[in-house]
């Protein structure tokens, strides 16, 4: 018997396949906990529906912003790859084990995030994954970093690794230092602390959609056998073409 959690994964996944469902979903900027609760085509869409039962009609604040979230992380995903849209949804259909691994991650991921605005970002890095441009592990490298910073200061470190960072932001760096987002360095001559780029960091920002990145993501520096995956040169900056700033 399913528990709860896999029973929204499994809804979840079986949404997101849905391009036409996708469609029906409102934008949650304008949309308050009354609508989600009154408005019976919103419930209607599996997603919804599931977590609409488990709650037995009675949504928490937790459950609205559960929801919020979903429905930011479907929206982004029309711009995943159809026909890769396709290939992963076969996969899901002949590893109903995979299945259920994926679905449950994917809401425990969402569920963790504590700006609503992750959850787009999310979207994104699984949409690459599902592309194969990036690896089952740097999806949950990926995936782990993105729940663990603040995402608001994701222009810091895009500027960073472009080399427009001002010298005076560079101490909100430090966060990105803790998720491997960038590298740690100590002067050997004056002992300054100070930040490295990494290749972590650069197909991150990729991942992310970030145009001045989106090379990094074709320059393939792993074997993909699964989850048994080998990394190869992931301490270094891989060749990216973003010229330091002359300011």
């Amino acid at each position: 018997m399913k528990n709860e959690q896999q029973e929204i994964g499994d809804s979840l996944l079986k949404t997101f396949n849905d391009s036409e469902t996708i469609k029906l979903i409102p934008d949650m900027a304008d949309i308050g906990m009354h609508f989600i609760t009154e408005n019976q085509i919103f419930k209607e869409i599996p997603i919804f529906g599931t977590i609409y039962t488990l709650s037995k009609g009675a949504f928490a604040i937790r459950d609205y912003f559960l929801i919020k979230k979903i429905c930011y992380f479907l929206q982004e995903s029309k711009s995943i790859d159809e026909k890769s849209k396709r290939d992963f949804t076969q996969k899901l259909a002949q590893d109903s084990e995979y299945a259920t691994k994926i679905g449950e991650n994917i809401v425990n991921i969402l569920d963790r995030f504590d700006q609503v605005s992750k959850a787009s970002a999310f979207a994104r890095i699984l949409g690459v994954y599902i592309e194969g441009k990036i690896s089952y592990k740097e999806y949950q490298e990926f995936s782990y970093a993105l729940e663990k910073i603040n995402y608001e200061n994701i222009e810091l470190l895009k500027e960073f690794y472009e080399h427009k960072l001002n010298f005076k932001m560079k101490v909100y760096l430090q966060p990105f230092v803790f998720t491997g987002l960038v590298s740690l360095s100590v002067s050997s001559e004056r002992e300054i602390p100070g930040f490295n780029q990494n290749t972590l960091g650069q197909r991150f920002l990729a991942a992310l959609g970030f145009e001045n990145f989106k090379k990094v993501l074709s320059q393939r520096n792993f074997v993909d056998c699964g989850e048994g995956v080998s990394e190869f040169g992931m301490g270094a900056p891989l060749n990216i073409v973003i010229p330091p700033s002359k300011n």
